[in-house]
């Protein structure tokens, strides 16, 4: 919740660059609850502390980007922030020192994944996590900045599925492919950037 200070000044503040305060403040410190008006077009309307945004706010860049949640020296840092991004996409968990890490949740609108669930790292797929695609293909496993690797299960509309290794968004080691939707085959590695080696062998389901 916002948080209005009880006998706290409510004055304007205008900085030599042009920026505009409008709320609480403590000996021309911006304090308790009060927007900032960047010169660049940004706003920030929320809790402050010694002239920071510290607690609940909401952030809007001039390019239409929301940041809404709570806030520590000055940089988003929570569990449950949100930012609905200029472009459509809608993050929704962890951020922390401003960077999205941890659990959180993307929907896309300008990507060819529809969303991608799970751990982050500064921005990137970093962890475990499952991802869908626009064609309706699923991924669910380990990532490694922004890519398939590790282990992990994927399932194409075509109703194949593979189960094991990953690396660099493709199948790569020790695994198994069941097309039996498909050729009534099941195929096992080991692999190599999506070709089964003379190592692997295949099965035939009568």
């Amino acid at each position: 919740m916002l948080k209005k200070y009880v006998n706290v000044e409510v004055s304007m503040i205008v900085s030599e660059n042009g920026d505009v305060y409008i709320g609480q403040q403590v000996n021309e410190q911006k304090q308790g609850l009060g927007s900032m008006y960047y010169v660049n077009g940004n706003v920030y309307t929320g809790n402050w502390f010694n002239d920071i945004r510290e607690g609940c706010g909401v952030f809007i860049e001039n390019t239409g980007t929301q940041f809404v949640g709570k806030w520590h020296n000055n940089k988003l840092h929570w569990h449950k922030n949100q930012i609905q991004f200029a472009n459509g996409n809608f993050y929704e968990g962890c951020i922390k020192n401003g960077e999205i890490s941890g659990e959180g949740k993307m929907i896309y609108k300008t990507n060819e994944a529809v969303a991608y669930t799970g751990e982050w790292l500064n921005g990137e797929w970093h962890g475990k996590g499952t991802i869908t695609y626009t064609d309706g293909e699923t991924y669910t496993g380990e990532f490694y900045e922004n890519e398939r690797r590790g282990q992990g299960k994927c399932v194409w509309p075509s109703g194949i599925e593979y189960e094991g290794g990953w690396k660099c968004d493709n199948i790569h080691g020790e695994g198994m492919l069941d097309a039996r939707k498909l050729d009534n085959r099941i195929h096992f590695g080991p692999w190599s950037e999506g070709i089964q080696l003379q190592a692997g062998y295949t099965m035939t389901i009568i």
